[in-house]
């Protein structure tokens, strides 16, 4: 089954399919951001991600590291669906 997730963006709501993500690999999203998927893990680990939800999770990426809000999302759905509910 696909699951959906609803994504609120500069440009409003969006619906985006969460197991998009899962196909993308590390030296992708090293290509698009910088930083492999454990790297991205670890540093909102570091700055409490697992008590910021999805879009404070996207924002301080985008503030914080420059990513653009495609990657942030990205980043965002991986770290909420596989590192802190297992999915």
């Amino acid at each position: 089954m696909t699951k959906a997730v609803h994504l609120a963006g500069e440009e409003g709501q969006m619906t985006r399919v969460v197991d998009g993500y899962r196909n993308i690999t590390d030296e992708q999203v090293r290509a698009g951001t910088g930083k492999n998927w454990s790297e991205w893990v670890s540093l909102l680990d570091a700055c409490g991600g697992e008590n910021k939800n999805f879009t404070a999770v996207s924002k301080y990426l985008m503030k914080r590291y420059g990513v653009s809000q495609f990657w942030a999302q990205v980043i965002a759905v991986y770290y909420k669906w596989e590192h802190l509910l297992g999915n």
